[in-house]
């Protein structure tokens, strides 16, 4: 869902009665958790990526060891 569609589901399911006050920080709010959520995709990729890295570089060196052995 973009943003846009995202900020006017809030709107829609607001009371009338609602403050324009209200409705910034419940944008605030949305726009907070969306960021909060970016960073932990971001986090985890990284996290991923330094894992891959690890894993492929100790599998070489396992190679390297086990070719060493056999001459």
């Amino acid at each position: 869902m973009s943003d846009k569609e995202t900020v006017l589901q809030l709107i829609h399911s607001l009371p009338a009665e609602v403050s324009l006050s209200e409705i910034l920080q419940g944008i605030e709010t949305i726009a907070a958790s969306r960021e909060d959520q970016q960073e932990a995709q971001i986090t985890t990729l990284r996290t991923s990526a330094a894992a891959a890295s690890i894993l492929t570089q100790a599998l070489a060196e396992h190679q390297s060891r086990k070719n060493g052995s056999e001459n």
